[in-house]
């Protein structure tokens, strides 16, 4: 029998997923798969993170639950952009502050 559920999920899909539900701000659905243990800094093919996602995105929840489970904000994509690179350009405070850039 053939399971479609996230035991048989390759890391690769649960990583994708992972940067989906980011960039969705399905926050429920980012503890799940870290708690899955799903590597938070877990990149694209273009070496975006779910962290690059959520702030893409302006998903505070998101990017606040990512932060605190390690995921980094000085890690750099393939266009040499890093997760604080992308909150200074945005300067939104809220997000600023979900990702504890701002007090």
């Amino acid at each position: 029998m053939i399971r479609s559920d996230s035991t048989t999920t390759a890391p690769s899909d649960q990583a994708a997923g992972l940067r989906a539900a980011a960039a969705a701000g399905r926050t429920a659905e980012v503890q799940a798969l870290l708690a899955r243990g799903v590597p938070v800094d877990a990149p694209d093919a273009a070496g975006n993170t779910a962290l690059m996602n959520s702030i893409r995105a302006d998903q505070p929840a998101a990017a606040a639950i990512l932060r605190r489970h390690g995921a980094s904000l000085d890690r750099r994509n393939d266009a040499g952009e890093s997760a604080r690179d992308m909150a200074t350009a945005k300067g939104d405070a809220a997000l600023d502050q979900a990702l504890g850039l701002a007090p």
